[in-house]
């Protein structure tokens, strides 16, 4: 299955995690980055070649942004965000040549990021960022969906957008 169509499905079905599980990570940023780093043991169990990573209210809105996933091959990589002028982490590919580097992280003891953005922690792993595809974090401010964007990050609930591409596998 192709990216696109599973990028519908995201469109298509919010799938919610229950937040009133209790843990130790409640109310900090330490939960995403228990949940992150837990996909380098999925990666090594099921032998993937590559871990797509796109947050919950992140949104690829073009077929040249899917097709360009589907094309990675190695590294780890990132969308920009200009907005912040970093390395946008709700999106990121990371391929099986740097899944070690994952790895590293998940060994770390998690309380050694509390309180650091992924941003700032991650910046040093990514391999590639992409700044040719258009995107933001326009959802902070509210900003309706335009023709000329790729991805859309922290979209809130009541935006409704509106996937630019088509779902066949050709």
């Amino acid at each position: 299955m192709k990216l696109a169509s599973v990028n519908m499905l995201h469109f298509n079905q919010r799938i919610n995690i229950n937040h009133d599980h209790q843990s130790s990570c409640k109310g900090s940023l330490l939960g995403w980055y228990r949940s992150f780093f837990a996909s380098a043991l999925l990666a090594h169990k099921f032998k993937f070649e590559k871990l797509i990573h796109i947050e919950s209210d992140a949104y690829l809105l073009t077929k040249r942004a899917t097709d360009y996933i589907d094309a990675i091959n190695s590294g780890w990589t990132a969308f920009w965000c200009p907005k912040y002028n970093w390395a946008e982490t709700a999106i990121q590919v990371i391929c099986n040549d740097n899944f070690a580097k994952l790895e590293a992280f998940r060994q770390i003891k998690l309380t050694r990021f509390k309180s650091l953005y992924a941003e700032n922690v991650l910046k040093m792993a990514i391999t590639s960022i992409n700044n040719t595809l258009v995107g933001d974090r326009y959802g902070e401010s509210n900003i309706r969906q335009t023709p000329s964007m790729d991805y859309y990050c922290q979209c809130p609930s009541t935006m409704i957008l509106k996937y630019q591409g088509t779902m066949s596998d050709e």
